[in-house]
């Protein structure tokens, strides 16, 4: 896929030219967003068990769980997400919004209604998402997945631009301009707990530099090596770091130079801490069959469905059924691939399951379909919650305890006088009045406005910190 920006590789730190004009940039202080606010990667899986600690699943060891592409789930300030997963030069980017529903717990939803629950741990800064599977035959009852900040990884020089006002980037060739690309090979990794560590390499001799880098926004951080400093900035679209230098001389070459670092596999990312796990962590139902695996982008192979089955070598020997999501009984068979993914042998369409295990799978051929999970979730001819349940009964929302999360609040009338309810926190996301059945949902990216499910709009107490009372604000 060409790239159309550019990032900065750490290997511009070895000349000399440069340490000077990065020393002299100024930080910026970090914006008061959410934490969620940035771009996520899956960094490790865990297996939960009652009885010890969390297992580490490594990823050549369980390759299915991890995928063999790149998934990054983004999540912007005014409450919009995406979810953009890479692989082979592929790419595929899926819409969606965020909302936070209490302190550090944060629903994802894409547009067709599926949803997933994330919960961001302060003290590592990475999040979780957890899903339990009770199949008798279950590889894994309870799996964590853990997303680090997307920055965080190894990454190489790929390109150096320069860059003209008003006309297109101009690459400049490693063959020609050796000296803008310096060594030979230049690693720069940045670890989750802020460490960072650049390996050089040229010809038959080696260093390690060391430093640290600190978020200055959501997306975009300050690198410090001793007494230098350079800022480098994450680039969702094309999963890369960019970074501007610009030389204000007269006689300057190149006035303005921007610097490329893509992602590179090494073996060398620090992993979470696993003694600040939890062996009972909350387990996130419905969960995926264990059987299948985030999107793993396989190339299509419907020109010769014959080699799917070639030996039988291609084949795992799972199965599982997929349904049409609006429901019907209309189903398909497939077979799980052993180099990820899984195929129809019928007709040769390969199906990639959307990132994080969730339950919609995507044809090679276009088509969409989910696993039987999805119907628990969203029942045929629902909007995401199954306002009908609400008929069968109370009883239901309190089953065992099991629906509320515990978490209780209060809502305003915007027009004020002190009219208010009290709302409890529903598991599955969301909120609602045990006495009424009515379900409310917060307006993204956790706003102060709760749309009910009769038609009502409630409010939180702070909004009347912005707009008092007979204001001109929202209210009116």
């Amino acid at each position: 896929m060409k790239k159309t920006i550019i990032i900065l590789l750490s290997a511009v730190l070895a000349f000399t030219m440069c340490f000077a004009a990065f020393a002299q940039e100024e930080t910026e202080e970090v914006k008061n967003v959410y934490p969620v606010v940035g771009s996520w990667k899956l960094d490790q899986v865990f297996e939960v068990k009652e009885t010890s600690d969390p297992i580490l699943l490594k990823k050549e060891e369980a390759q299915s769980l991890y995928g063999s592409g790149i998934s990054i789930f983004s999540f912007d300030e005014d409450g919009y997400a995406r979810n953009i997963m890479f692989d082979a030069g592929d790419m595929v980017d899926v819409p969606a919004s965020w909302k936070s529903t209490s302190p550090d717990v944060y629903i994802y939803t894409e547009e067709d209604g599926f949803e997933l629950k994330f919960s961001y741990d302060e003290k590592e800064d990475v999040l979780h998402r957890t899903f339990q599977d009770d199949a008798p035959d279950a590889t894994y009852k309870n799996l964590d997945f853990v997303y680090t900040r997307a920055f965080v990884g190894s990454w190489t020089l790929d390109q150096v631009l320069a860059i003209h006002d008003g006309d297109a980037p101009e690459e400049l060739a490693k063959e020609e301009h050796q000296s803008l690309y310096g060594t030979d090979e230049s690693i720069l990794t940045l670890y989750a707990d802020g460490k960072v560590k650049e390996e050089i390499k040229e010809g038959p001799n080696a260093s390690v530099n060391e430093g640290t880098w600190e978020m200055l926004n959501p997306d975009k951080i300050v690198y410090t090596q001793d007494s230098l400093e350079m800022e480098l900035e994450y680039f969702l679209v094309d999963d890369t770091l960019f970074r501007d230098y610009k030389d204000e001389s007269p006689d300057a070459p190149y006035p303005h130079l921007q610097f490329v670092y893509v992602r590179v596999e090494t073996g060398e990312e620090e992993p979470v801490q696993e003694e600040t796990k939890t062996a009972n962590q909350p387990v996130e139902q419905p969960a995926p069959q264990p059987a299948s695996q985030p999107a793993t982008q396989a190339p299509a192979q419907d020109d010769n469905p014959g080699e799917l089955i070639a030996d039988g070598q291609i084949f795992t020997g799972y199965t599982m059924y997929l349904y049409a999501p609006e429901g019907g009984g209309v189903l398909i068979e497939v077979s799980e691939l052993n180099q990820g993914g899984w195929a129809d042998p019928n007709t040769g369409v390969i199906y990639e399951q959307e990132a994080g295990g969730g339950y919609h799978f995507y044809g090679s051929d276009g088509s969409v379909w989910v696993t039987e999970g999805y119907f628990n979730e969203f029942p045929v001819g629902s909007n995401g919650f199954d306002d009908n349940a609400w008929d069968d009964g109370l009883d239901e929302l309190i089953a065992d305890g099991q629906i509320f999360t515990g978490y209780t609040m209060y809502l305003y009338a915007p027009e004020g006088g002190g009219v208010l309810i009290e709302v409890s926190e529903l598991n599955q996301g969301g909120w609602a009045d045990p006495n009424t059945g009515v379900i409310y949902e917060q307006e993204a990216g956790g706003g102060y406005h709760f749309y009910g499910s009769d038609g009502s709009v409630w409010v939180t107490e702070a909004y009347f910190n912005e707009y008092p009372v007979g204001s001109n604000g929202l209210d009116d």
